[in-house]
């Protein structure tokens, strides 16, 4: 699936632009603060409803309007058009609409369009705290198992309610009922990631030996617990627990390890490396879900060329040509004579600069 084209009206600072773009490569280049980044992120947004920049749809309504509006038009994988649109206000009431009729449920959104972003501030994957380590994980157990949206769902209305009766300092027995619980789904929630991260390292490793191929790359899930005895460590953290008043372990507390050549990969890799190997776990995302879902994926890449040399830049393009045809890539840039020789090998290939979006540099 991918986008034919793409409306926006009063979004950032797009007041009223529309751009028809490639099934393959589309570049966007232009100066800061062009509206590069603000393309990409209608693109997102069309997916899940949300930015990447900001919690808040205040910030994202251009200034002089109450209200902003995208809207797309999606071809599927068979060939068949679909008309995609969200309407969203500055206080943040939503109207999504595909096909003609209103979508109830957001998460719709993301099985009919399906995004992956990387951008330089992804690098927080390796280095940052286990939050978005899971979040990148359960992003891939979300489009690929179908029951793991409600074990998950379930996981955290159980901790939400285990947290409830620590804070209350409930009796251990009050406990008993929702730890049994708890133990179950968190077994359950585990045995999903660990499939997934068990196929992800299949998928990933080529493409990391084609980037890196001096580095032996290793992808492990710390589960947060003791997998089959989670029992006794509850029990026996549940005089800390009374005092925190929060559950200290759990799925929750999950973590995935990244190591290059047996060591942290934030510690051993450079920024240019580092960014590499982001890539390549995004884009085996993708491909994971393409194969499982049986629909393309489309790759939206900021800042393609920052901490990257040139040598590192050429193959980079070179692994994204193979891809074009199978999935859709928007890539923004400064400059757009990075790509004279990239686009040529292409068929599906087109260039987007500020002439076509309508907008002037600010």
């Amino acid at each position: 699936m991918y986008l034919e084209s793409i409306k926006l009206r009063n979004f950032r600072n797009f007041k009223d632009a529309e751009i028809e773009a490639s099934s393959g490569i589309n570049i966007i280049y232009g100066q800061n603060g062009s509206g590069k980044t603000s393309l990409l992120e209608s693109a997102y947004y069309l997916s899940l409803a949300r930015s990447f920049r900001t919690n808040r749809a205040l910030y994202i309504v251009n200034e002089d309007a109450k209200s902003f509006t995208l809207f797309s038009k999606v071809i599927d994988d068979n060939g068949h058009g679909h008309k995609l649109g969200i309407e969203r206000d500055a206080q943040g009431t939503i109207n999504i609409r595909y096909d003609g009729n209103n979508l109830s449920r957001i998460s719709e959104l993301a099985q009919n369009l399906c995004v992956q972003f990387i951008a330089p501030e992804n690098l927080s994957l390796l280095d940052d705290g286990p939050g978005e380590r899971r979040a990148f994980l359960d992003w891939g157990g979300f489009y690929h198992f179908p029951n793991f949206c409600s074990c998950f769902n379930e996981f955290k209305a159980i901790l939400k309610q285990r947290n409830a009766l620590l804070t209350q300092k409930a009796d251990s027995s009050y406990l008993d009922f929702w730890d049994r619980q708890f133990i179950e789904i968190n077994e359950k929630l585990n045995a999903f990631r660990n499939e997934y991260i068990t196929l992800f390292n299949k998928e990933v490793a080529p493409i990391i030996e084609r980037f890196l191929p001096n580095y032996k790359i290793s992808i492990e899930l710390a589960p947060g617990f003791r997998v089959g005895d989670l029992g006794s460590q509850l029990k026996d953290a549940l005089a800390r627990e009374y005092v925190l008043g929060y559950t200290v372990y759990g799925a929750h507390k999950a973590d995935l390890k990244f190591k290059a050549n047996g060591r942290l990969a934030s510690e051993v890799l450079s920024r240019g490396q580092s960014k590499l190997l982001v890539i390549a776990l995004k884009i085996a995302q993708g491909m994971i879900f393409s194969r499982c879902c049986n629909k393309s994926c489309v790759f939206l890449i900021d800042d393609i060329t920052s901490e990257l040399d040139p040598e590192k830049v050429k193959l980079l393009f070179s692994f994204i040509e193979s891809l074009a045809d199978k999935h859709q890539f928007f890539i923004s840039c400064l400059d757009e004579k990075l790509f004279n020789d990239f686009g040529t090998h292409h068929n599906s290939y087109k260039i987007i600069d500020n002439e076509i979006l309508g907008i002037k540099d600010k």
